[in-house]
């Protein structure tokens, strides 16, 4: 139990940094607690390297930032969910898994005008997924989880709607490049 302390107390520190309340839980995983931190932890992943290929790929310095922002909240996210489970004593990955690594590789390939249309259409539908996810897991009966996962829903929808006006912005690309060809 002396060894739990540690990681017990710094997601506690986490999470209420984070603005979340935190009530000390048993450190039991619940049937699907599992699945969720490794859906997760694979997405945080992967909306990190997402963000920075934002900040070297975009055309738009407003996506650049936004990729910059969710590079840095989700890797706040994935801190604490490799913390939850820890304490719960369930292994998650530490490297992208193959279907996330070609999410990565697919966008990489782009830059300017073609990088912005697609990395806010895959930021708006990868959001509207976490949200999903996280509304699930702090309805689940995992209490230590769905505290966390009600403490990053407010954040969850502060970027799926920032997302989504860029996404807007990003449509006026497409009227644009056709405009020019006609």
């Amino acid at each position: 139990m002396m060894q739990r302390r540690p990681a017990i107390l710094a997601v506690i520190f986490l999470l209420a940094w984070a603005g979340a309340s935190y009530a000390a839980a048993p450190a039991v995983a619940v049937p699907g607690t599992d699945q969720f931190l490794e859906k997760a932890t694979q997405n945080a992943m992967t909306e990190v390297a997402l963000g920075k290929l934002a900040e070297k790929n975009a055309r738009s310095m407003g996506i650049n930032a936004l990729g910059n922002r969710l590079a840095r909240d989700h890797a706040r996210m994935n801190m604490i969910l490799g913390l939850i489970s820890q304490d719960k004593g369930i292994p998650i990955a530490t490297a992208l898994d193959s279907e996330h690594r070609a999410i990565v590789a697919a966008l990489s390939s782009k830059t300017g005008a073609e990088f912005d249309v697609a990395y806010t259409a895959l930021m708006v539908s990868d959001h509207a997924n976490a949200i999903a996810l996280y509304s699930e897991a702090a309805a689940g009966d995992d209490p230590a989880l769905a505290a966390y996962a009600k403490s990053a829903l407010p954040a969850l929808r502060e970027q799926k709607r920032l997302a989504d006006s860029f996404q807007k912005m990003t449509s006026t690309y497409h009227l644009e490049a056709a405009a020019r060809r006609e």
